[in-house]
């Protein structure tokens, strides 16, 4: 599974690389999906599959708001809930904010490293207990 990991990881990178701004291709659904799954995976099979949800915390919250605006706002019928925030929440960023789209790609990548880098520290101070 480490191997198939490294290997996504550099398929990764060489798409991200060859494809910054402006992108020449679209990852779509499909490779997202797949990306999902091998993330998931990889973490389910390393015994810890509850560090899944903070190394994709951006991830999480960017879906997971517009889930939870809808729900609200469908169960109590109310029109107030979250009013002034669009979702996903990268469009807000985009149209309320008036971030450009590096600025939003840039802004929430260093967020999710920095996220990921706490992960990884408290993870091994654990692990060196």
């Amino acid at each position: 599974m480490i191997l198939i990991v490294w290997m996504a990881l550099f398929v990764l990178i060489g798409y991200l690389w060859f494809n910054c701004s402006p992108s020449s291709m679209l990852m779509g659904d499909a490779g997202s999906r797949a990306l999902g799954l091998l993330i998931a995976l990889a973490f389910m099979i390393s015994g810890m599959p509850f560090l899944f949800i903070p190394c994709a915390l951006m991830i999480i919250i960017d879906g997971g708001l517009g889930l939870l605006k809808l729900t609200v706002l469908r169960v109590t019928k109310s029109k107030t809930f979250m009013k002034n925030i669009r979702t996903p929440i990268h469009d807000h960023a985009r149209k309320n904010k008036g971030w450009s789209d590096t600025q939003v790609v840039t802004r929430f990548t260093l967020l999710q490293i920095l996220l990921c880098v706490v992960v990884v520290i408290l993870v091994f101070s654990r692990m060196s207990q």
